[in-house]
């Protein structure tokens, strides 16, 4: 997000002329310095452009986001991850996401105690409660990946995996539905009400292999998905942008010191790249030399052939 963020700043400078300034984003791209010294300045981004903001949801009804989204990307597969925290324990089946074709038809149904884990309708992982063991007001990461061609769906807390289902063949995701956060989409019940925070939901086209799961859940909160953007099709930066009803709130995340430090590694990479690619020019300068001092001792091998050619024709006559 932010490499492309700095790539429209370097376009502008050099479109321009001057600074590549885009101050909502915090981005700055001097002029005039070498490419290893690109300063880039991130800034603690407001409002809901900042992708590294976490949502807080109230305990009420009224608390929510919903909106509609075309599903065809995840028909026939998909996996779904993102970070839970709970913090409001007095409901019995805090529902963190729910999708709806129908009413009441939950094909994907997910809440933060394990009773529900649903999908195309299947109900083989629900009541795992014994597996959620992460403390009220601790991060955990949630993923759930579901094929239609090997009909499983498997569930995985904290890049672990927890459960495996065989689900019905031919059942592919119904499409037209709701998403909803927080709540039932249809059902205003106290019981399912979330009231915790949420952060980094996606949804991928593809099934995310272990390896990848649970690379996502050791990266942490911070963990760049950049990765993975080929198939992460509905991103957290999206359901960011979306209407809230309610209390629904950001709250900061990634800490503005880990993202600098991110930002270190990155200018240091750029700094060697950019140093070997010094070294390739100080290189490809030495063979443009080498190629004149060639082209110079060609063209005097061709002049000294055109005189013995004349010598040699006037020798003939």
């Amino acid at each position: 997000w932010y490499q492309r963020r700095v790539r429209e700043a370097v376009v502008s400078t050099q479109s321009t002329g001057s600074s590549g300034i885009n101050a909502e984003y915090g981005i700055v791209i001097r002029r005039n310095v070498p490419l290893a010294s690109i300063v880039v300045l991130l800034r603690t981004v407001a409002s809901t452009d900042n992708q590294y903001n976490a949502l807080h949801f109230g305990a009420t009804s009224n608390d929510y986001i919903m909106f509609n989204y075309d599903m065809t990307p995840f028909r026939d597969s998909f996996s779904l991850c993102m970070w839970i925290k709970r913090v409001d324990t007095s409901t019995s089946y805090p529902v963190v996401f729910d999708y709806e074709p129908s009413t009441p038809n939950n094909e994907i149904l997910i809440d933060a105690v394990g009773y529900h884990n649903m999908v195309v309708g299947d109900t083989g992982l629900s009541s795992l409660q014994s597996k959620y063991t992460t403390p009220v007001g601790k991060w955990f990461n949630y993923c759930i990946t579901w094929s239609l061609a090997t009909r499983t769906t498997k569930l995985y807390l904290d890049g672990d995996l927890i459960g495996t289902d065989q689900n019905t063949a031919g059942r592919t995701l119904k499409m037209g539905g709701t998403l909803g956060f927080n709540r039932l989409t249809y059902n205003t019940h106290s019981d399912f009400i979330f009231g915790g925070q949420i952060y980094q939901f996606n949804l991928y086209s593809d099934v995310l292999s272990s390896t990848a799961v649970e690379k996502i859940a050791d990266g942490g909160l911070c963990f760049d998905l950049g990765e993975f953007s080929a198939t992460r099709i509905l991103r957290w930066e999206d359901i960011l942008d979306r209407s809230r009803s309610g209390s629904v709130r950001d709250v900061m995340v990634c800490e503005p010191r880990e993202l600098y430090a991110r930002l270190s590694k990155s200018q240091e990479k750029l700094a060697d790249v950019t140093g070997r690619l010094n070294e390739t020019e100080v290189q490809l300068g030495k063979m443009e030399e080498k190629l004149k001092e060639v082209t110079g001792l060609l063209n005097s091998t061709q002049e000294e052939l055109g005189t013995v050619r004349g010598e040699l024709g006037r020798t003939e006559n």
